[in-house]
């Protein structure tokens, strides 16, 4: 599932323009920053800046071509989502992206059902026939996933278990005359 969270900084970064700065991280006041999700930024040549959740408010976000939001944050509701791509990992940020929308989250939860095993989203991962992907070996983690999801909002992984709901899910929608492309991904601590 490493290789989905490579690709997916490539289908958002496809649909933007020329930037100063490619990525927004955006963390919470006292996180450290994933090695991981570093790691894969530099890996595709892209440049970003941490910004913190204090710094929010003051942040000029039309100097990136996206965000990636790996956790809850409490001023979300003053980044112009309206305005700019974004990657979110946390089902806090949900409801300020989508409108109309609704999260949760679950623990022991283990896989996943992908939707559309020849989407975009999904090269370089091998899909079984039946579709179900393990993405927490051993014991399960978190899982967020969307309780209510708009029409606007296309579901590509599902819960296997539990209540049936999207896991993976994105959107095109213009905004303001701007094409803004968001994706959810709630299986943020995948190998």
């Amino acid at each position: 599932m490493n290789k989905i969270l490579f690709y997916l900084f490539f289908l958002l970064l496809s649909l933007t323009s020329v930037f100063a700065i490619d990525v927004a991280y955006i963390l919470e006041d006292n996180s450290n920053p994933s090695q991981r999700v570093q790691s894969s930024l530099l890996d595709l040549g892209l440049t970003y800046n941490i910004i913190r959740d204090s710094q929010i408010s003051s942040t000029n976000f039309s100097l990136y071509s996206m965000v990636l939001i790996t956790e809850d944050v409490d001023r979300k509701t003053l980044i112009p989502f309206h305005r700019i791509h974004a990657l979110f990992l946390d089902s806090e940020i949900v409801d300020s992206v989508w409108k109309n929308a609704r999260s949760s989250k679950t623990s022991g939860a283990y896989d996943i059902k992908v939707i559309l095993p020849t989407d975009e989203i999904f090269h370089g991962v091998t899909v079984p026939p039946h579709g179900e992907i393990r993405v927490y070996p051993g014991i399960g983690t978190e899982m967020h996933f969307l309780t209510i999801k708009p029409s606007f909002i296309q579901s590509l992984g599902i819960r296997t278990s539990g209540s049936i709901r999207p896991v993976i899910a994105r959107s095109l929608q213009v905004i303001n005359g701007n094409s803004i492309k968001d994706l959810f991904f709630g299986i943020s601590k995948s190998e």
